[in-house]
């Protein structure tokens, strides 16, 4: 069980010199309208990562255990959490990168759960919509970034299980992305990934979508 205040954790990427947090969990879902959105796209930063960039990881004591399987979990934790849940909260968890450029795409939280740290995109699955459809619709609305479905199928890399202590009823299940992109006009991709254009990326209502160096 993951109390509120456990679900953030530390990444080592650097932007004037500060760390940030990224929220696990869902986000609320609200799109905004286009006439709301505005341009966020800042300049990348010129530092380079330090041999020393996971100083700022977590420490063993908080990292809890690893499970190989969905049945390890059930048993670590015991099996009425799951058995017993009145509902199943699904959502979507997108992290997009660009690894020529080695940098993460992140967006800052300006409202609701984790308000002023920083997350990756994503929300609650819509009735009948699947995983996919979900991340490609999420990372639209909160990014204005449109990505082929195809990418989505491809890019997903696993689910996140738990509960909340204080909503030990509900089970949490989070389909995790990770889509790589590349810049238009790059003199430099050597990693294959979606092109796009990066001055296409709007902030919402909700996030405000920034690069960071790792």
């Amino acid at each position: 069980m993951l109390r509120p205040s456990e679900m953030f954790i530390k990444l080592p990427c650097r932007r004037i010199s500060q760390t940030y947090a990224v929220k696990t969990s869902r986000t609320k879902l609200v799109a905004a309208p286009t006439s709301r959105q505005y341009n966020i796209c800042r300049s990348f930063s010129n530092t380079s990562a330090s041999d020393d960039r996971f100083m700022y990881k977590q420490p063993p004591s908080r990292l809890g255990i690893c499970h190989p399987s969905l049945t390890s979990y059930l048993s670590a934790t015991g099996n009425n959490i799951t058995n017993d849940a009145k509902e199943v909260e699904s959502s979507t968890l997108i992290i997009l990168t660009n690894i020529n450029e080695r940098r993460l795409l992140l967006g800052k939280k300006l409202r609701g759960f984790g308000t002023g740290k920083y997350n990756g995109f994503g929300g609650r699955l819509e009735r009948e919509e699947t995983p996919a459809h979900c991340a490609k619709r999420e990372l639209m609305e909160e990014a204005n970034l449109s990505i082929d479905l195809d990418e989505f199928v491809k890019g997903s890399v696993g689910k996140l299980s738990f509960t909340f202590q204080d909503r030990e009823h509900i089970e949490m299940l989070v389909h995790l992305f990770h889509i790589n992109v590349q810049f238009r006009n790059a003199t430099h991709n050597t990693c294959k990934g979606t092109i796009i254009d990066p001055d296409a990326i709007r902030a919402c209502d909700e996030m405000i979508p920034e690069w960071f160096d790792w």
